[in-house]
Formats: structure tokens, C-alpha cells, sequence
């Protein structure tokens, strides 16, 4: 997956678009498509290609995954295994995050802790970038926060002692 190579002195942003554009587009098709994707290398690579520095590509990048994550939890459970977490949370706490990127993310968040649970300290990790969510004006970021926290702590005392841990 040469041309998501992260080096802006080999690719272009405009082509990290348009081959991450490429790879959510085969990523939403049916299993054998998504599983191409991740045969080829594809998860490493987005994973890497979330420290662009162009908005807009991070934003293909993490619809990409999304549709990798959301084909089942082999898939989403190798997506985090490849690191896929960590930038994310990198990405919503940034000052330089729009709407449409933090609306991007907002989305897989859901199905990234979805059955079966993770461990806790996955689930940890997110609390911090979960209040940065909580602070946007958005109402469907709101929304899909509001659902991430309440799936995250439905009767599971030590979720919920983090959740408030963390001013969530």
C-alpha cells in the first residue's frame, strides 16, 4: 500500500484521497471485498495515513476503517490490534479537528465497542476523547456520544466509576 505512505515527499495528499476514498469505497462492498482490503495491507496503512495532517484525508481514512470495522468483529478486532484506537483519539483531541472529521469518528466509535466488550482498558482510553465529543455544539455528535456512553456503562459499575472519573 505504497501510495497511503504517509511521507508528503513521495505522495500527494490529493492521491492519500483519492486511494483512501478508493479503499472505503472496495471496504463497503460485500465480505470478500473487505477482506481484499485487509489481505492488501489496507489496515496498517490507514492506520498510518490517520497522522496526515490533511483533514480531509483522515476523513476518507477513518470512513475506510469504519466500513472494515462495521463487516464484523474479526475485522474490528484486527482494526485495533493494527493500532487504529490511538490516532483516532489523537484526532479528537486536536485543535485543528472540523465538524465533518469529529462527525466521521463519532460514527465508528459505536461499533468499535460494540459485542462482545472490549477490555476495560480499551474502553479507558476512550473516556478522555469521549468528554472532548460531549463539548461539541453538534446534535448528532451529541447523539451518537450520548449512545457510545450509555452502551459503555449499562450495568457495569466500574464503567460508570470512569465515566465520572473522566467528567464525561
Amino acid at each position: 500500500m505504497a501510495i497511503l505512505d504517509n511521507s508528503p515527499m513521495i505522495i500527494s495528499a490529493k492521491v492519500q484521497h483519492k486511494a483512501a476514498w478508493a479503499l472505503k469505497t472496495i471496504a463497503a462492498g460485500n465480505l470478500d471485498q473487505t477482506q481484499a482490503v485487509v489481505d492488501a495491507g489496507g489496515v496498517p496503512a490507514l492506520v498510518e495515513l490517520l497522522a496526515s495532517p490533511h483533514l480531509d484525508v483522515c476523513e476518507q481514512v477513518v470512513y475506510a476503517l469504519g466500513n472494515i470495522i462495521c463487516a464484523g468483529t474479526n475485522f474490528r478486532d484486527y482494526c485495533i490490534k493494527e493500532g487504529c484506537i490511538e490516532p483516532m483519539l489523537k484526532l479528537i483531541k486536536s485543535d485543528t479537528i472540523d465538524v465533518h472529521l469529529l462527525f466521521s469518528i463519532a460514527l465508528i466509535l459505536p461499533n468499535l465497542f460494540s459485542n462482545p466488550a472490549l477490555p476495560c482498558e480499551i474502553v479507558y482510553a476512550l473516556l478522555p476523547a469521549l468528554a472532548e465529543q460531549i463539548l461539541t455544539h453538534d446534535p448528532i455528535i451529541l447523539t451518537d456520544t450520548a449512545k457510545l456512553i450509555s452502551f459503555l456503562t449499562a450495568g457495569k459499575e466500574d464503567e460508570f466509576q470512569q465515566v465520572n472519573y473522566n467528567h464525561v
